[in-house]
This record gives structure tokens, C-alpha cells and sequence, in this order.
């Protein structure tokens, strides 16, 4: 039943149209609070370099290694996407969003250290 969940929600996310009319109020209260203090514009397609000159993006500002890396490990993720399925994938809210929620529930939380402790997680 999960794998079934896993490709539904993954099939669902590459639907360009799937997240275009997303609204914050719809993401889970701890995506949320993470999301305004790391994209408080609320844009899935922002992208930054960060000071360790790799690029983080969407809503949850979400480094390339780190979303495969908790996407795989939640169970979120498949293990055989193509880069350009994982160029789509990051910037979904909804997955980003998922795969946050895990890492919270998995202790991660000082992945957004800043952000964590400002929205009281850690």
C-alpha cells in the first residue's frame, strides 16, 4: 500500500498544474512555519546560492543532496528518478513539504537550523 501511495504522490507531483495553486494554508503548520522563514515569498521556483556555493530551492529551500538524500531515506522518493524528474520534484511544494514533515519526525529539524529554532523545534 505505501509503494502504491509513494508512485500516486510522485505521479501527482510531476503535474506542472499540481502545485501552481498550492496556498501556504495548505501545507502542514510546521512546513509552514519553516517556509516563511526560508522562502517568505513562497516560491516553489526560487533559487539561491547558499555560502557553500551549492544551490538551494523551492519552499523550503531544499539543497539538490539533502532532497534525494531525505526523499530516499523517507521512503518519499523512488531511487531511480532521472535528474530532470528530480529538477521537477524539488520545487513541489507538496513533496518538499512531505519529505520535511518526515525529517522532523526523524529529528532533523537542525537542518533548518536557523528557522527551527526560530519556530521553536529545537
Amino acid at each position: 500500500m505505501k509503494t502504491i501511495l509513494v508512485v500516486a504522490f510522485v505521479l501527482f507531483a510531476f503535474s506542472v498544474s499540481a502545485y501552481e495553486h498550492i496556498t501556504f494554508n495548505q501545507l502542514p503548520i510546521r512546513s509552514q512555519k519553516l517556509a516563511v522563514c526560508e522562502n517568505n515569498r513562497f516560491d516553489p521556483a526560487l533559487r539561491i546560492l547558499d555560502t557553500n556555493s551549492k544551490y538551494s530551492t523551492g519552499i523550503l529551500m531544499y539543497q539538490r543532496g539533502t532532497f534525494i538524500s531525505f526523499g530516499r531515506d523517507s521512503g518519499i522518493l523512488p531511487r531511480n528518478l532521472t535528474n530532470r524528474e528530480i529538477d521537477l520534484l524539488i520545487k513541489n511544494p507538496w513533496i518538499q513539504s512531505a519529505i520535511t514533515e518526515w525529517a522532523l519526525d526523524n529529528g532533523l529539524a537542525s537542518h533548518w537550523f536557523f528557522c527551527s529554532k526560530r519556530a521553536g523545534f529545537i
